[in-house]
């Protein structure tokens, strides 16, 4: 099972890199100022880069941007938990602090859900575009492809737990 994750993420790298190009908004590592880090630590390359997504996300999103996304059940948070622990843990770390095992090795560390500030950067709408669609210039791959629309619902709402506890 998680051999066909592991397949389903690399498959899914390259949408990540079509999924928000908007031509008046052209996008690169260049352009956002990231820059390779070889600690783990917040940057403010970081920063613009997430000021870019977020600019890149509004636009896609429009109106709809600030629009609050529906509480999960108790259920569908479960079933969020699992898929997270076999899709997102290896990036974003078992407990949501962006400390997975594959984390060292990217140029951008994923994000920290259990930061209150950091995971409230982004609209609750933003933050599920996101899991669908990836982050552009990241490792973080769109799920839209390989998830049914409830899992993905599943996957925010435990994501959105995290920063609770």
């Amino acid at each position: 099972m998680k051999n066909t994750y592991l397949a389903l993420l690399l498959a899914a790298t390259p949408l990540v890199l079509s999924g928000y190009s908007v031509s008046s908004m052209a996008h690169s590592e260049e352009q956002c100022g990231v820059e390779l880090v070889t600690e783990n630590i917040y940057k403010i390359s970081q920063v613009e880069h997430k000021s870019d997504t977020k600019a890149l996300i509004k636009a896609a999103l429009g109106s709809q941007y600030d629009a609050p996304v529906a509480k999960v059940s108790e259920s569908q948070l479960n079933a969020g938990s699992s898929i997270y622990t076999q899709t997102c843990a290896v990036c974003h770390g078992a407990t949501g602090q962006g400390d997975g095992a594959s984390s060292k090795f990217f140029p951008i560390r994923p994000a920290d859900f259990t930061n209150v500030k950091e995971s409230g950067f982004y609209s609750e709408r933003a933050q599920l575009e996101i899991i669908k669609k990836g982050i552009l210039g990241t490792q973080m791959p769109g799920w839209e492809t390989a998830l049914s629309e409830e899992d993905l619902l599943a996957v925010y709402g435990y994501v959105r737990s995290l920063r609770q506890k």
